[in-house]
C-alpha cells in the first residue's frame, strides 16, 4: 500500500512540475497480494475467481485497497492547483482499469476515466458496451486522438468514443 502511494503521490508532484504529463504505471500485483498475505499468485488468482465472492476475501481485499489508493490519487489531482488556479485534474486524464479477471478473458474489461484531459471529456457516466463489439483499443484511439496524436488506427480499433465527449 505504502509503495503504490508513494508512487501515486510522485505522480503528481511530476505532472504539478510539468517533469511529464504522460505517465504508465502498472501496479506491482504480486506485491499486492503480499501484503494481503495471499498465498496466490495474480495468474492463479485469476483462475479462482469464479462464483460468489464474499466482502473478506483476497478479491475483495485488493479490489478494496486498489480502489482506495486509485480515488486517494483521484482527490490529490483534484485539490491540486495548477498555475493558473486550477484543478490539475481538469488538465489530467487518468484511465485506470485490470485484465485482472477470471481465467484469460480480456472482454468486458472494466475502466475507470477521471479528469477531463483539459477539456470536453464528460464525466459522472457509466457506460456498458456491448460485449465483444466495443474493442478497447476504442478508448486508447480516442485517448491518442484527443492529445493531438494524428492517427485513424490503434491496434484493432474501429472508432473514437465520442459519447465520452471524444472527437
Amino acid at each position: 500500500r505504502e509503495e503504490i502511494k508513494l508512487m501515486l503521490d510522485m505522480m503528481v508532484v511530476a505532472m504539478q512540475s510539468d517533469s511529464t504529463r504522460v505517465i504508465s504505471y502498472m501496479l506491482p500485483t504480486v506485491r499486492v497480494l503480499q501484503s494481503l498475505q495471499a498465498r496466490l499468485n495474480p495468474h492463479k488468482m485469476s483462475h479462482k475467481a469464479s462464483g460468489e465472492l464474499d466482502p473478506t476475501s483476497i478479491h475483495q481485499q485488493r479490489d478494496r485497497m486498489l480502489a482506495e489508493l486509485v480515488s486517494g490519487f483521484v482527490r490529490k489531482l483534484k485539490n491540486t492547483k495548477e498555475a493558473d488556479g486550477s484543478p490539475l485534474l481538469d488538465h489530467s486524464l487518468i484511465a485506470y482499469g485490470s485484465t485482472l479477471r477470471q481465467g484469460h478473458g480480456t472482454s468486458d474489461v472494466p475502466m475507470l476515466l477521471a479528469g477531463h484531459g483539459g477539456g470536453g471529456l464528460k464525466q459522472g457516466q457509466n457506460i456498458v458496451y456491448k460485449s465483444k463489439v466495443t474493442p478497447l483499443a476504442n478508448l486508447w484511439l480516442s485517448i491518442l486522438r484527443h492529445v493531438g496524436v494524428k492517427t485513424n488506427q490503434f491496434a484493432n480499433s474501429r472508432n473514437v468514443l465520442t459519447e465520452v465527449g471524444f472527437s
